[in-house]
């Protein structure tokens, strides 16, 4: 009994070859075995990635590498195709993802919380300061106090000692905001600052304006960057 149920279990897993639609096709799925494969070390930085294939602890230095960037937070070193399934393996793999901070474009929010994400979340240019030295100036007595033609608005601000004075604000302006690796210069691109009435008084807020053209300045600068401390190491091709 048991000899019988095993050969049934054995044919069971017998393929066999079917046609559909004048089509062969195999009744079970086959699963290749595969070469094996490295696992990636993960970083955070591209310094890391320097270090690593000038450094080549792994004794990979007679290897053709790719270094691939993904996109602005991602980078990756990687092999050529090997084995008869053409894989590739990774060597290592920056990630900047999580080391972003949170920009919440579009979003309104009063006046401090605004000014804080300025300061904490941009470098520092003279558009970042002109726009933080209006907003903080928006006047108390007259904060719901603003004009808006649908092309340029205007806030009431102190301009001195118990003065105040009627500031357009900027409609388009360029900022450069923490969104690639520390590294490499952070890109600049343009924003739209708009104003709104909130509950508790003037609310500010900043719209992405460039379409999203800061992503391919940020991987052609990481690929700059790279290129630049990798010139004296062979065998390395750079993707961007």
């Amino acid at each position: 009994m048991i000899k019988e149920a095993i050969e049934y279990l054995l044919k069971l897993k017998r393929p066999e070859t079917i046609q559909v639609n004048g089509k062969d096709y195999s009744t079970i799925e086959i699963t290749p075995i595969k070469e094996e494969k490295c696992d990636a070390i993960t970083v955070f930085n591209l310094d890391s990635i320097i270090k690593y294939l000038k450094d080549d602890p792994d004794n990979y230095k007679e290897k053709i590498k790719i270094i691939n960037i993904i996109s602005p937070v991602e980078v990756v070193v990687e092999s050529t195709l090997f084995g008869d399934f053409k894989q590739r393996e990774e060597y290592i793999f920056a990630d900047y993802t999580d080391l972003v901070p949170d920009i919440y474009f579009g979003k309104y929010m009063g006046i401090e919380e605004f000014i804080i994400m300025l300061k904490s979340k941009f470098i520092l240019t003279d558009n970042l300061e002109n726009i933080i030295k209006i907003v903080g100036n928006v006047s108390d007595e007259n904060i719901t106090n603003y004009n808006d033609d649908g092309i340029t608005q205007k806030v009431i601000t102190k301009t001195g000692i118990a003065r105040l004075g009627e500031v357009a604000l900027p409609s388009k302006l360029n900022l450069k905001p923490y969104r690639t690796f520390i590294e490499i210069e952070q890109p600049e691109s343009e924003f739209l600052l708009r104003a709104k009435k909130g509950y508790e008084g003037i609310e500010f807020a900043l719209f992405e304006a460039d379409g999203g053209a800061w992503k391919k300045d940020a991987i052609k600068s990481i690929s700059k960057y790279l290129n630049d401390n990798l010139a004296d190491i062979n065998n390395i091709t750079i993707l961007n």
